[in-house]
């Protein structure tokens, strides 16, 4: 239910509510005690912090919003690292098919190939100065390929929850 909350609010506000998202580390945290006496801080520990160890990068490069990875978190201090990581796989999956259907939704699939280019010219600049600089997205904005991750995370995690409990 907080991720249909978090979806809701991203898409009518354009970012990740801090209270949703506090509401969710407190409910995490209690879920783990519970499950796990004091062993469970740990475990809500350990969950958390995965998806911002590893997704802190892509937020440099400006590739992933604060609400985005601040929403995996929350799903793996509830979770675990385990679910969070097969969920964030999953999500860029959702995240890759979601905006190839905007863009033939908005005749613009042809701006995939760019796009595409675009960010391999990135990659080896980087390599090539040997410096990280912020990833330009001003161009997907004007062509329509941006969506709102939160609906890709929310994809991700149904299909995770699919995946893992069967």
């Amino acid at each position: 239910m907080l991720l249909i909350g978090i979806v809701i609010n991203d898409l009518h506000n354009y970012h990740v509510n801090n209270k949703m998202i506090l509401m969710g580390i407190m409910a995490g945290l209690v879920f783990q005690i519970v499950d796990y006496g004091a062993y469970g801080i740990w475990k809500f520990f350990i969950g958390f912090m995965t998806p911002i160890l590893i997704m802190y990068i892509f937020y440099l490069l400006k590739m992933f919003g604060a609400g985005d990875i601040k929403t995996f978190a929350v799903i793996g201090g509830l979770f675990g690292p385990k679910v969070v990581m097969s969920c964030m796989i999953y999500s860029i999956f959702a995240g890759g098919v979601c905006v190839i259907l905007v863009m033939i939704k908005s005749k613009t699939l042809f701006f995939l190939f760019y796009r595409v280019r675009s960010f391999f010219q990135y990659v080896s600049n980087c390599i090539y100065t040997k410096k990280i600089v912020s990833y330009n997205m001003e161009g997907a904005k004007g062509q329509g390929a941006v969506v709102h991750f939160t609906i890709s995370i929310f994809l991700g995690f149904l299909i995770t929850m699919i995946t893992y409990y069967r």
